[in-house]
């Protein structure tokens, strides 16, 4: 993933499914990229993954 601007204490997730990312609470700044890996959840695609991929940070905290 590549952030356009700072992005303090990134967190993914899948909907409706426990995962364990290679990183959480990251913090990703402006024009640099990250790669995070994890295991598909069972019976799931990558289609499915994507789908489901939701990610936050300390702004999401604040937005309303």
């Amino acid at each position: 993933m590549t952030g356009e601007s700072l992005a303090r204490f990134v967190e993914l997730s899948l909907d409706g499914v426990d995962v364990v990312f290679s990183d959480n609470y990251f913090d990703l700044p402006a024009g640099r990229t990250v790669e995070l890996i994890s295991p598909l959840p069972d019976g799931w695609t990558v289609d499915q993954a994507r789908k489901a991929l939701r990610v936050r940070s300390l702004y999401d905290s604040f937005a309303l």
